[in-house]
């Protein structure tokens, strides 16, 4: 099963070459998905999440969270480790 972050990513390119979220048929076409209620529900999850927000008139729009990077793993903190052709013998 797909997470809504794994989701998030497509709306994000659509978004960057758009300047708007896709429809909920253009969603379906960039996830792949037949049904607009399956739309529905991730874009419900995707509300929840805090990552897009329903305005008043009914368009979807993209929150700070939406824009901010996306980390994919982990990077230690602390002094850089001595490679060993650094070290003297």
């Amino acid at each position: 099963m797909v997470t809504p972050e794994k989701r998030l990513e497509p709306l994000q390119l659509f978004y960057k070459y758009h300047h708007r979220l896709p429809t909920y048929r253009e969603a379906a076409k960039l996830w792949r998905i037949a049904s607009t209620n399956a739309v529905s529900k991730i874009v419900h999850k995707l509300i929840e999440q805090g990552y897009i927000v329903k305005a008043p008139y009914g368009r979807l729009m993209p929150t700070r969270q939406f824009s901010a990077l996306l980390l994919r793993g982990r990077v230690p903190a602390g002094f850089p480790l001595p490679n060993e052709e650094d070290v003297p013998d």
